[in-house]
């Protein structure tokens, strides 16, 4: 497709639905992503993490990423841990998208004209009762519950409450021994951690976690 940079460095862009040119800047919405990363180092992964979890969303019509990338720049953090961001941004995205979800450089109007937003609104609403539930037994030092909510929450492929042994059984699911964090490899994979108990019985390891089977695909931090 052809296009026509201009001397403000926005792009004309070819529209066969208006019959002419329409104005953006893509390079905008790749500045605030960044920019954002630089404040908060977990932004990437975690706009990942909600990314895939929208693929589960039953909707009149799928969910674009680009939707979930916008709303991640409005209502995620620039600070704080992983779940409490997942808490703020599930609430405060309730609430967003039933304002429209729009080109953050001002040019483009609706990221996606038939978004089914209810649909969304829906989604974004369960999850922040089950983030709520989940930081909350976190906070009462229940990891097993607030294990078993987020795995409601992004379901079966999220690994259930850990093994207290840290013993990896033949065919089991993931063990792991302590508080895990969430994130994404290079191939899109999820991988962890932040801290598991070091083989060795030597204290924490930051770069470990145990694997019983090759079928997990992530963990998330209680």
């Amino acid at each position: 497709m052809p296009v026509l940079r201009q001397s403000d460095n926005t792009l004309l862009i070819p529209s066969t639905r208006d019959r002419g040119w329409s104005i953006a800047d893509p390079e905008y919405l790749i500045e605030q992503v960044r920019l954002h990363h630089n404040d908060w180092s977990f932004f990437r992964p975690i706009a990942r993490v909600l990314k895939d979890w929208r693929l589960d969303i039953t909707a009149e019509t799928r969910i674009k990423s680009l939707v979930i990338e916008v709303l991640a720049l409005q209502c995620l953090p620039r600070s704080g841990t992983r779940p409490e961001a997942l808490r703020q941004f599930f609430s405060a995205a309730a609430v967003e998208v039933n304002l429209g979800v729009v080109d953050p450089a001002g040019y483009c109007g609706l990221i996606q004209s038939d978004l089914d937003t209810v649909a969304l609104r829906d989604a974004l609403l369960e999850a922040a009762d089950l983030a709520d539930l989940a930081c909350d037994q976190a906070a009462r030092n229940d990891t097993d519950g607030a294990q078993r909510a987020w795995q409601q929450m992004f379901g079966p492929d999220f690994p259930p409450p850990a093994k207290k042994t840290g013993a990896a059984g033949a065919g089991g699911a993931c063990t792991v021994d302590h508080r895990l964090s969430a994130g994404l490899g290079g191939d899109g994979r999820w991988i962890a951690p932040l801290t598991t108990t070091d083989s060795s019985g030597g204290g924490t390891n930051p770069d470990v976690w145990t694997q019983a089977g090759a079928s997990c695909r992530y963990s998330f931090p209680t």
